[in-house]
């Protein structure tokens, strides 16, 4: 057999390198998709690739369904009741707070309470002798007298304006005679006039005045009631010292 020439040995000894590397790399290849490839568990399945992807968050709407609902505030409170004394206006609220206005010191402040609790009306002057006018509502009235300084004076005509109550020492308008007394109301001095009759409840002696129904004695303040066929028909702050 010919021996075969010198080219022809370097073509078979190429080929001879190339399958060499063919094999390396294949048995590069085989080995790396081996690293990839899922470990057998136990039971001799593969067990699932592990994924570095984090798993979703909550949606903002997913949160917010299973928060509690909030509780509503509470309403804004309202005037429940007005309750007149010698010298205040009290508004109570529903809420139990209340707002103390002076009558004497603030008559403008409590012409505006009276604006914002009922509205705002236009003032009458009934007597164009006296610079007195009249704000009057249903269920009640304030006398407004021109000064300096001006002074007010507050009339309950029912038992209630508005929704809100028209008290006076516990007491309104529909009390009956034996309830005024069970206060502690007494008679005034003027008794009945006119089918009225006046008590007076919490008496107070105003220095520097001088009392028409007991000349030479200190006048008198106090919480007054009228009173028709057993019944108070009105009440408001009354004197012995003004015939105004």
């Amino acid at each position: 057999m010919t021996a075969p020439s010198r080219s022809t040995r370097r073509t078979l000894a190429g080929a001879r390198r190339f399958t060499v590397l063919l094999g390396v790399g294949v048995l590069a290849g085989t080995l790396a998709l081996a690293g990839c490839a899922p470990e057998p568990t136990a039971g001799g399945t593969s067990a699932p690739p592990s994924s570095s992807v984090s798993a979703p968050t909550p949606s903002a709407s997913s949160t917010s369904a299973s928060s509690p609902t909030p509780t509503p505030e509470q309403s804004a409170a309202t005037p429940v009741s007005l309750d007149l004394g010698l010298d205040e206006l009290v508004i109570t609220d529903s809420n139990g707070d209340e707002q103390v206005l002076n009558i004497t010191t603030d008559p403008a402040g409590v012409r505006q309470a009276l604006f914002d609790l009922f509205g705002e009306v236009a003032a009458t002057r009934p007597d164009d002798r006296y610079p007195i006018d009249l704000y009057q509502w249903p269920g009640l009235t304030l006398n407004w007298i021109d000064g300096t300084p001006a002074s007010a004076s507050v009339t309950f005509l029912a038992a209630d304006e508005g929704g809100i109550a028209l008290t006076s020492g516990g007491l309104s308008v529909g009390s009956t005679v034996a309830e005024v007394e069970a206060a502690g109301a007494e008679m005034t001095p003027y008794g009945t006039y006119d089918d009225v009759t006046g008590y007076r409840l919490n008496v107070e002696k105003v220095p520097g005045t001088s009392s028409l129904a007991n000349p030479g004695e200190e006048g008198v303040r106090y919480l007054s009631f009228s009173v028709v066929g057993g019944v108070v028909t009105r009440l408001s702050v009354g004197n012995d010292f003004s015939d105004l």
